[in-house]
């Protein structure tokens, strides 16, 4: 037995259907098999449904199979699901069953009022991050390997309200950037926000999971798997996006309160496992921040080598300021 955490990136232990099925069984949800060899689940008083379409997935999300369909209906006799959500094979399955165990305890299981800032907060309470640019509608974690969006709805999304170009969150897992996803997950438009944020919160957990197999031997037989063995910086959701260099109405504290998270997070998670995907990330901080004096002082303008001794000198007074300069120092350049 393993512990295994973070548990967004725990993978389902090769065990979805079981551990879904089991705690469907124990909520008193009945369940047949059907024509199109999948297993559907049936609330008691049928208003909730979960389908393990695994064997005949409709359609992929993010390149991976579709494996669990969760609706809600508002009347036993309506024909129509108010509200779908999909997940594919990897998603952590322990996140999946706190989302069913909120969605058998209410009530009215189609109809929410709360704010979509719910599900942010939740998330902010486990440690993730808003992203810098859309801070009203996506968090990742600290490591940037993970996210939750609300985003404009992808291809067959299915959802009781006609309009298009809706918004539904969206949450996926890309631990190697530009690599396979690890799972993926989406909710229709009028999935109740106070249920996204239970699976949510249930992902960002801090907790470790247990697990039967290691993470290193589920993955093998992941196409995220290959490229995990040669893995790429964190650096493309950071530095760059960070924008740091265009910020010049900021001073270097407020820099530094803002992306501190996040770069400790790098530190604890890639400094463990893949130190040498971590340096150059720390190294593009500073190339950026290089930058960002050039931008807010005259005197530094065109003069990169004095913005870098700058810079240098300044990590040296306050080596505390930034996360990563305890680990690196800002090398003068010209």
């Amino acid at each position: 037995m393993y512990w295994v955490t973070p548990r967004h990136l725990a993978g389902d232990d090769g065990v979805l259907a079981e551990r879904i099925g089991d705690t469907l069984a124990s909520l008193g949800w009945s369940m047949w098999p059907t024509a199109r060899h999948t297993l559907l689940h049936v609330s008691p008083d049928g208003l909730r449904g979960a389908e393990w379409i695994l064997a005949s997935y409709p359609f992929e999300l993010g390149g991976l199979p579709v494996a669990w369909q969760l609706s809600a209906r508002p009347h036993g006799a309506s024909a129509m699901a108010e509200w779908n959500a999909y997940f594919t094979a990897g998603v952590p399955y322990e996140a999946l069953v706190d989302l069913l165990v909120a969605l058998d305890a209410r009530e009215a299981p189609e109809a929410g009022f709360e704010r979509p800032d719910t599900v942010l907060r939740a998330l902010s309470d486990q440690g993730w991050i808003r992203d810098v640019d859309r801070p009203r509608t996506t968090a990742m974690d600290p490591g940037c390997a993970s996210c939750v969006s609300l985003e404009m709805l992808p291809p067959f999304i299915q959802d009781a309200d006609p309009r298009p170009d809706l918004m539904g969150w969206q949450a996926w897992a890309e631990p190697v950037l530009g690599a396979p996803y690890l799972w993926c997950a989406s909710f229709s438009a009028s999935v109740p926000h106070d249920l996204v944020a239970a699976f949510a919160s249930s992902l960002a957990s801090p907790v470790p999971v247990p697990a039967a197999l290691s993470p290193r031997a589920w993955r093998a037989g992941s196409p995220w798997s290959a490229a995990a063995d040669d893995p790429m910086p964190p650096e493309g959701c950071g530095p760059a996006l960070w924008r740091l260099h265009l910020r010049s109405g900021s001073s270097l504290a407020d820099l530094a309160r803002e992306i501190n998270p996040v770069v400790r997070g790098w530190i604890n998670y890639y400094g463990r496992f893949y130190p040498s995907a971590l340096v150059p990330s720390l190294k593009g901080i500073d190339h950026y921040l290089m930058r960002w004096a050039m931008q807010k002082y005259k005197r530094l303008r065109r003069r990169r080598s004095r913005a870098w001794q700058g810079l240098e000198k300044t990590a040296r007074l306050y080596p505390g300021l930034f996360a990563h300069w305890k680990l690196l120092r800002p090398r003068s350049t010209g």
